[in-house]
């Protein structure tokens, strides 16, 4: 009964994943309804909905406010910074959380989930969405995602455009490409 007892505790829900997950979905908000649509003041506005998400998600309240200030932080800074503002203006072929299936060398399907893509002077960008900063230099902690942007880029071959990836830290408004 022991043994039955353990198989059932599940393991703590991740508040830093959970937070990272938030930021995506306002991130997507954002593309969605255009930089334009989304102050500051906006995202000061959605702490309560993003409070009661990441309660929602099992997270202890004093583990959650210290987590809604960081993504309303890391959302403010991006939609301030000039290269936030960059990425998110409106384009052909924008898209955010776009999801493609594709099959992989096994033979079996996968799904791809790309943060935002888009076409801007004829280079097709994909970009990838970090929240949590880290100690190491913005273009060291870039470069550990080159190999998941190559799979992003293998997806769009058949354009025939040159492609660019980067990786965009939502803490600090950086884009940096790889």
């Amino acid at each position: 009964q022991n043994q039955q007892a353990n198989s059932l505790h599940l393991a703590a829900p991740d508040i830093k994943q959970n937070a990272g997950s938030l930021a995506h979905l306002y991130m997507e908000m954002i593309a969605n309804d255009g930089l334009e649509h989304w102050p500051a003041s906006r995202a000061d506005a959605s702490a309560t909905a993003m409070r009661f998400w990441l309660l929602q998600k099992g997270h202890a309240e004093n583990e959650v406010a210290q987590q809604v200030s960081n993504v309303i932080a890391a959302l403010k800074k991006t939609i301030s910074s000039p290269q936030g503002s960059w990425m998110l203006a409106s384009r052909p072929g924008r898209q955010a959380e776009l999801s493609i299936m594709a099959i992989d060398e096994n033979n079996e399907p996968q799904e791809h989930r790309i943060d935002l893509t888009f076409i801007d002077e004829d280079v097709r960008w994909i970009v990838d969405y970090k929240l949590t900063a880290t100690d190491e230099s913005s273009e060291v902690a870039a470069s550990q995602h080159k190999p998941q942007l190559a799979r992003y880029a293998d997806l769009f071959a058949h354009e025939n455009l040159p492609i660019k990836k980067a990786v965009f830290f939502l803490n600090s408004g950086q884009l940096v490409e790889v």
